[in-house]
């Protein structure tokens, strides 16, 4: 019998600087490990790929009565908070330590972000095929700071979806 499964700890967030092969657009296990793994350097608050209302068309022929409402393109919308990391003994910034900050903090970058369902991360947990994977292709906005106090340093890295599922 299957169970619920809690999304806590059972996401991967995998960041791709190139497309998949596929004309699908869903990576393979080699493609998703190949990329930076953002799981554990991504913050849960301020990061979410979904999508949105799609737009509607209106569009009813002239011998009915009343509005017709369809369905049209599909939208999106995303953001990712990935936290800056600093060097234990000098105190300042690492960037080898902090790659997904690194991969998505120039504006106008394109990127494939995927999360991955099923995925333990902080257990070493790494795709192996069949799980959920959802995601698509997305241009990086300017970095912003995130709060000043009380939380961990990190960015917010607004996203603009061109391709999604």
């Amino acid at each position: 019998m299957a169970v619920r499964t809690m999304a806590d700890g059972n996401i991967g967030v995998y960041v791709l600087t190139a497309a998949p092969a596929a004309q699908t657009g869903v990576p393979t296990v080699a493609e998703l490990t190949g990329g930076t793994d953002a799981s554990c350097e991504t913050a849960k608050s301020g990061t979410y790929l979904r999508p949105t209302g799609s737009a509607t068309v209106s569009d009813a022929p002239l011998c009915e009565s009343g509005n017709s409402v369809d369905f049209g393109a599909s939208n999106f919308e995303g953001q990712m908070a990935p936290f800056a990391y600093f060097d234990a003994s000098t105190g300042k910034y690492s960037a080898a330590d902090s790659a997904a900050l690194e991969v998505l903090s120039t504006k106008g970058s394109t990127v494939w972000i995927y999360f991955v369902e099923g995925v333990k991360p902080r257990e070493g947990g790494v795709p192996e095929g069949g799980e959920r994977i959802y995601g698509g292709r997305w241009t990086t906005d300017t970095a912003q700071p995130g709060p000043v106090t009380g939380e961990y340093l990190k960015r917010i890295v607004p996203l603009g979806c061109s391709g999604g599922w």
